[in-house]
């Protein structure tokens, strides 16, 4: 019987690892064909360009991000712990590398790689000793167990300055920054963002962007798990 459940946790390991994996690949995938679509599109004399929902290759780029982010996570959240499924997500950025290389065009610098070896020792040390004090913790919550820990006063505090941030963030990147990029006439007379090229703009703007994904992934992976 121990033997049993030993092999249904592997089995169960395994399948997570292969879904998340393919996720990832399709995740780096979808993104860099979006990117080489807007790369490509921005190319093109003004009045050849196309909106994004009239080019195929944005809506190939956009349907596997989707399918990744939406199937993929959903799947792998069935067979593995929360901790573990966003760190191996970090895998995308080997693909992402490739991806970047082969359609984008992107220079693979020698920074790129220190970085993304870094990121994966990390996903390994994450993977590797996460939740080994606790094993199967998760699957013994009952509802009225997990609704006891979302009310707890530090959960409701923690939740709370996770989505106040998130919002005003989104505010400042989303909407600020992109009413001054849209606008150069309106960045030059402000004197904040008037010394600020604005290809370092839209940089911070990407960086701000990226930060609220990030947070609100997070969010997304703790939910759908309780779930």
């Amino acid at each position: 019987m121990a033997d049993s459940d030993e092999n249904m946790r592997i089995l169960e390991f395994v399948i997570g690892f292969v879904v998340s994996v393919l996720a990832s690949i399709m995740y780096a995938a979808g993104l860099n064909l979006l990117k080489a679509d807007h790369v490509k599109n921005s190319a093109l004399p003004k009045e050849k360009q196309r909106v994004d929902c009239c080019r195929p290759l944005w809506h190939l780029g956009l349907y596997l991000y989707i399918v990744s982010q939406a199937v993929g996570s959903t799947i792998a959240l069935n067979y593995l712990k929360t901790q573990w499924v966003a760190p191996l997500g970090s895998v995308s950025l080997i693909f992402n590398c490739i991806f970047a290389k082969m359609l984008v065009g992107t220079e693979i610098t020698r920074r790129h790689i220190i970085g993304t070896i870094i990121v994966l020792i990390s996903v390994c040390w994450v993977v590797f000793f996460g939740g080994q004090n606790n094993s199967h913790v998760e699957s013994s919550l009952t509802l009225r167990s997990l609704e006891s820990l979302i009310t707890q006063k530090s959960f409701i505090i923690y939740f709370s300055i996770l989505n106040i941030l998130s919002i005003l963030l989104f505010l400042i990147g989303g909407i600020y920054f992109d009413l001054i990029l849209l606008n150069e006439k309106r960045k030059e007379s402000m004197r904040y963002f008037k010394s600020i090229e604005t290809a370092r703009l839209k940089t911070y703007c990407g960086m701000i962007m990226a930060t609220v994904a990030g947070l609100y992934a997070s969010q997304t992976l703790l939910l759908a798990k309780s779930g």
